[in-house]
């Protein structure tokens, strides 16, 4: 078992479904977030304003880091078993063995962005329907701290 660092740091996630770029933002802000983390593998949306382009523009003109870290998104395979069945706790559980063995990139974005107060970002508002979620579970394995998810 990895033993547990103490929290040095907490950190958050988001779901932008009922967002708007400007409402996301000024979330962010309320809690001081300085770096946005894409944890979307494809990070392109038909809501505007949150493809990668756009808030690579967007959010470091109103002060916010963004970086997209396409390696701790959904693989196709695993999208694909949802989309066919809409089982979201298959596709989690799916995902999980799929982080699982990918957990060097999960402790790669810890020591990289750690000093930083993040905030992982994906589509689904509810953070238990989404794979951030089970990222979100790793980091706090690794750091003791929770994570706390703006809606």
């Amino acid at each position: 078992m990895q033993r547990r660092v103490p929290c040095l740091r907490e950190f958050f996630t988001l779901g932008y479904a009922g967002h708007t770029v400007a409402s996301a933002a000024a979330l962010l802000h309320s809690h001081k977030i300085e770096l946005l983390i894409d944890v979307r593998r494809n990070p392109v949306s038909r809501k505007p304003g949150f493809s990668k382009k756009y808030l690579e523009e967007y959010l470091p003109a109103v002060g916010i880091q963004y970086i997209h870290y396409p390696g701790l998104g959904t693989p196709v395979y695993i999208r694909q078993r949802f989309n066919m069945r809409s089982e979201i706790s298959v596709a989690l559980r799916a995902y999980r063995r799929y982080l699982e063995s990918r957990r060097q990139q999960v402790l790669t974005l810890l020591r990289t962005f750690s000093s930083k107060r993040f905030c992982l970002l994906c589509l689904e508002k509810n953070p238990r329907e989404c794979h951030r979620s089970i990222i979100a579970e790793m980091l706090t394995e690794v750091t003791n701290c929770p994570p706390t998810h703006l809606i």
